[in-house]
């Protein structure tokens, strides 16, 4: 059953939407909006929210609804990012460049429909195409309406010995849970939706509850993937959307789980080659008025102008100006090819680079290796550069450059749990190297620590003696808990989820690199220090407790009780600082706020350099 794979403007958005379909299923693709999926139908039922071509503002970001992907902090920046798009036969492949904090990364990911039930496959890969290591968060980021009310929709995720299952509680409900195998779910009425994917690569699982109250979200997430320059990593994920039940999933996924694959592999440039008709850009479908964005991400204004001013009646004084706009116009085509011939040479610098340490990787191993690889400086034209959206041609060439090679870098995961009665410990210390941390209260009279430790090597040998000195010093002194992360040369990613009773005397967390999150927890004292990561707070606040949260590059969220009684003061450096609260003696600067919250008997004290603060209710 081949997918029927076309453009038509279903929404009436005055422009076209890309359309994957078969017997089975109906997919909406919009690849110049963040290569987001804006639905996913079967026999007329709906599973996503979706508002456009409506949308909703956010600050920066802008509400459209469907799965969108982000990388980095959220909301990213993927989101509004134009994907360039190859048809196939029974697909599409959307590619896009995405900057991370340490260099830039190739992000591809390849739409298939299942020819004999409603799945939607994706395979997504990531390039680093910088000489620098790389290293960022990735979500799946899809919101969720099954039927008319997202409140009726329960969720279902695999967890511990049994199923976790849930519905709407209140808007803002935010929940980490790591799921025990690969896949997640939601049911209403008679439908299900999943999404599956390989154990090994998903970290958590993100239940959220957005306050504008339209849907919720599933959200998978890797915390950490890590990226050496010349290497490949990628996963496959597989979407249901049809008639079913918990049940229903339980069974697709025992037929489906071999299928979920992922691998981590070096890559090397063969040939140059040769772009096919069938390889377009959605920009070419939206008229120039609507995004004339050239490959540099900027206005080319010159065709902006010829373009619209082609739809409508040229005044005399406009006319007289037509020579002047042309001139304008060629000089910034002169420009631009300029300008990418300079950015080809330097990419040619980094192949180079990148060919020559190949070199010596495979002459360690007595392999052949090609002698060089030609970027070669093809000739443009107008149409061309304004067509090819944000990704420069020599960008592009990447899509083509990169194939596995036999070697394949190893990963290794290891799970343990470890417990203490409540009596015996009273505070805990934490210190993390790279890794989230995860803590939230719950009703058992003991502290129970289930840790996730990541390795990666070139082969399973190394990465299981890697695996084996990577386990973290556990120690308890007196009624001190203290737990110490071991680094190591395989840069070791050590989770941390962590269940206590309320009551604590003493919490202190310090990270380097990690999110961290302190949910429903009454410590008389918390401190968190951290270098780079977001730190999240949420629960009440007892009598003359004191919290200290420090943070250098993360931003800090922190929900409190509006009947809490404390002083509280917040400083970013460079960052905003907004609060919801109805502070008492407010003192309110651009990045600075402090204030009373009923009385002052607690004390908040929140500090980063370069992330923002929010501070909110419950």
């Amino acid at each position: 059953m081949t997918a029927r794979i076309f453009h038509e403007d279903r929404l009436n958005a005055g422009q076209p939407q890309l359309i994957l379909e078969n017997e089975l299923m109906s997919v909406m693709l919009l690849p110049e909006l963040g290569g987001r999926i804006l639905d996913i139908q079967t026999e007329g039922f709906t599973f996503l929210h979706r508002i456009y071509p409506r949308s909703v503002q956010f600050g920066a970001y802008i509400e459209h609804g469907g799965i969108e992907e982000c990388i980095g902090k959220a909301p990213g920046t993927l989101w509004n990012t134009p994907w360039r798009v190859k048809e196939m036969m029974n697909g599409v492949i959307l590619s896009t460049i995405s900057s991370t904090a340490f260099s830039k990364v190739l992000l591809q990911k390849k739409v298939t429909l299942d020819d004999a039930e409603p799945i939607l496959q994706v395979e997504y890969s990531f390039i680093n195409i910088d000489p620098k290591f790389n290293k960022f968060t990735f979500g799946i980021h899809p919101e969720l309406c099954l039927g008319d009310d997202f409140k009726e929709n329960e969720y279902h995720i695999p967890f511990e010995d049994g199923i976790l299952s849930g519905t709407f509680v209140e808007v803002g409900l935010k929940q980490f849970v790591t799921p025990a195998e690969g896949w997640c779910a939601t049911t209403y009425n008679g439908k299900a939706y999943a999404t599956l994917f390989p154990t090994e690569v998903i970290d958590c699982l993100e239940i959220y509850y957005p306050r504008i109250g339209t849907h919720f979200v599933l959200q998978p997430l890797i915390w950490g993937v890590g990226l050496s320059p010349n290497r490949k990593a990628s996963f496959t994920s597989l979407t249901y959307a049809g008639d079913g039940d918990l049940q229903t999933i339980l069974d697709l996924y025992e037929r489906k789980k071999d299928e979920l694959v992922f691998s981590y592999v070096p890559i090397e440039p063969p040939p140059e080659q040769i772009f096919s008709e069938r390889e377009i850009l959605f920009t070419q479908r939206r008229p120039p008025i609507t995004m004339p964005i050239d490959e540099f991400g900027q206005l080319p204004r010159g065709q902006l102008r010829n373009g619209f001013l082609e739809q409508a009646e040229i005044p005399e004084e406009i006319e007289q100006r037509e020579e002047e706009i042309r001139a304008r116009q060629e000089d910034l085509i002169e420009r631009n090819l300029m300008a990418e011939a300079g950015r080809i040479a330097e990419l040619a610098a980094v192949q180079a680079r990148i060919v020559e340490a190949t070199r010596r990787m495979l002459r360690d191993l007595d392999l052949p290796v090609a002698d060089e690889v030609d970027l070669a400086v093809e000739e443009q034209n107008e149409q061309e550069i304004v067509q090819r959206g944000r990704i420069p041609r020599a960008v592009q060439h990447v899509n083509h450059l990169f194939e596995a090679i036999d070697a394949e870098r190893h990963r290794e995961i290891a799970r343990e749990k470890v417990s203490f009665v409540k009596g015996e410990v009273t505070e805990i210390s934490l210190s993390s190297i790279v890794g989230a941390i995860w803590m939230q209260s719950w009703d058992e009279p003991k502290v129970e620590i289930e840790i996730t430790r990541q390795v990666e090597a070139m082969t399973e040998e190394n990465a299981i003696e890697m695996l084996n000195t990577t386990r973290p010093e556990i120690t308890q002194e007196g009624t001190t808990l203290v737990i110490q992360s071991r680094g190591g040369n395989g840069k070791p990613i050590i989770n941390y989820s962590i269940r206590i009773p309320r009551e604590m005397s003493e919490i202190e967390l310090d990270f380097v690199d990690g999110n961290v999150s302190v949910l429903d927890i009454l410590p008389a004292r918390l401190k968190i220090n951290g270098l780079s990561g977001n730190i999240e707070i949420k629960g009440g606040i007892t009598e003359n407790s004191i919290y200290d949260v420090k943070s250098v590059g993360g931003n800090i969220s922190f929900n409190i009780d509006p009947h809490a009684n404390c002083s509280i003061k917040a400083t970013s450096l460079v960052g905003a600082v907004e609060c919801d609260l109805e502070l008492f003696d407010l003192k309110r600067q651009p990045n600075r706020i402090s204030g009373i919250l009923n009385e002052n008997i607690a004390q908040i004290n929140l500090n980063t350099v370069k992330g923002n603060i929010r501070i909110g209710k419950i």
